[in-house]
C-alpha cells in the first residue's frame, strides 16, 4: 500500500507523476517555459530524495523508476525527454554523492541542469538550421534598426549573440533559484513534519484508470520551428518590396528551410523511432528488477492525486509565487506524513 512505501519511494512516485502528467497540465494552462518548470520540479524532488534517503544510489534507482513509469503512462514522450530525466538523476547522484544536502551541491545541480537545457535548445537549433539561422536574425534586425528605426549603425550588430546571451543568463538565474529551493524546501518540509496533528483533507478521487492521463501524440512541428518558418517566409516576401537583397541572402534562407525539413524528416521518421525502440527494449530488460517498485508506484497514483488536490485546496488563501511555494511544501508534507486515510 501507499503507507508501506519509504519516504524516498513516495518522493519517487511524485516525481514520476510530475514527469508523466505535469507537462499536459502546464500545456492546458498555456504557461510558458514548461520545460524549465518540469526540470525545476525534478531538481527539487531530487534534493528531497537526497535529504530523506540514507541509501547510496537511491537517486539513480529513483531515476530509472521514473523513466519506466513515464514510458508506461506517457508512451509517446520523445527520446530526449527520457535522456533529460536520466541526466538529471545522474547529476543528482554525482552532486549528492555524500548523501548530505548542502547548498553548494543543490546550486551546482540546479545550475548544471538549467544550463544544459538551455544549451541543448541552442545546439539543436544550430544543428537543424545551421549558422544561417543566426546570420538571418542578425541581418533582419540590423536592417530593421537601420532602415525602419533610423538608428545610425556603422558596423553590423550581432543581435543573435545578445539574444543567446539573454537566453543563457535566464537559464542561469532560474538554475540558481531552483538550486536554492532544492536546498531550502527539504529543510522546510523536515521542520513541518515535526509539527503534531497534520490533518489532510482528502477529497473524493476517481478510479486509477481515470486518474492516469491518456497519452497524446506529440506534434513534430514545435512553436520554435513554426516561428522560424514564419520568419523565413516574411523575409522572402519582404525581399520583393524592400531592398533587402544586399543584406539578406534569400537563397541561403531557402537552403536553410530545405535542410531543416530534411533533418526533421530523417530524425522523426527514421532515427527517433529506432532509438526509441532500442531504449524500450533496454528498459524492458531492466524492468523485471524493479517490477515490485514500479507496481507499487503505479498503484499509488490515485492517492498521489488526492494529495495534490488537498494541498492545492489548502493553499487557496494565497496567490502567485506564495501559493506555489506553500502548495509545494504542503504537498511534500502530506506526502511524507504517516497519515491514516479518512
Amino acid at each position: 500500500s501507499f503507507l508501506a512505501l519509504s519516504k524516498a519511494e513516495k518522493i519517487t512516485a511524485l516525481w514520476a507523476l510530475s514527469e508523466s502528467t505535469l507537462g499536459g497540465l502546464l500545456h492546458a494552462l498555456k504557461l510558458p517555459f514548461r520545460g524549465m518548470i518540469i526540470s525545476s520540479v525534478a531538481i527539487i524532488l531530487i534534493g528531497m530524495i537526497a535529504k530523506f534517503s540514507d541509501k547510496r544510489g537511491q537517486i539513480i534507482k529513483s531515476t530509472l523508476l521514473v523513466i519506466f513509469i513515464k514510458a508506461t503512462i506517457s508512451p509517446h514522450s520523445p527520446v530526449m525527454a527520457y535522456l533529460s530525466v536520466f541526466l538529471q538523476g545522474l547529476l543528482g547522484e554525482l552532486f549528492f554523492f555524500s548523501q548530505k544536502i548542502r547548498l553548494l551541491s543543490a546550486l551546482l545541480l540546479g545550475i548544471s541542469v538549467s544550463l544544459l537545457n538551455g544549451f541543448q535548445r541552442i545546439f539543436v537549433l544550430t544543428i537543424i538550421y545551421g549558422n544561417t539561422l543566426w546570420k538571418t536574425i542578425d541581418d533582419l534586425l540590423n536592417y530593421i534598426a537601420k532602415e525602419w528605426l533610423l538608428f545610425n549603425i556603422s558596423n553590423p550588430v550581432e543581435f543573435s549573440f545578445y539574444l543567446i546571451s539573454i537566453y543563457v543568463v535566464t537559464h542561469l538565474i532560474i538554475g540558481i533559484a531552483t538550486g536554492i529551493l532544492a536546498y531550502t524546501v527539504p529543510k522546510s518540509v523536515e521542520e513541518k513534519l515535526k509539527e503534531p496533528s497534520i490533518f489532510i483533507p482528502f477529497t473524493d478521487s476517481p478510479s486509477a484508470e481515470q486518474n492516469i492521463a491518456k497519452p497524446k501524440k506529440r506534434k513534430w512541428l514545435k512553436p520554435s520551428a513554426m516561428a522560424i518558418f514564419i520568419l523565413s517566409i516574411v523575409l522572402i516576401v519582404l525581399s520583393y518590396f524592400y531592398p533587402l537583397s544586399n543584406s539578406i541572402d534569400i537563397n541561403a534562407i531557402l537552403i536553410m528551410l530545405g535542410r531543416s525539413v530534411l533533418i526533421m524528416i530523417i530524425w522523426f521518421y527514421f532515427l527517433a523511432p529506432r532509438l526509441t525502440n532500442y531504449l524500450k527494449k533496454y528498459f524492458h530488460k531492466k524492468q523485471g528488477k524493479y517490477a515490485r517498485d514500479i507496481n507499487s508506484i503505479l498503484t499509488s497514483v490515485p492517492t498521489l492525486k488526492r494529495l495534490v488536490e488537498a494541498a492545492w485546496k489548502s493553499s487557496s488563501n494565497f496567490n502567485g509565487i506564495r501559493r506555489l511555494n506553500l502548495f509545494l511544501i504542503t504537498l511534500l508534507v502530506y506526502l511524507l506524513n504517516d497519515y491514516q486515510s479518512n
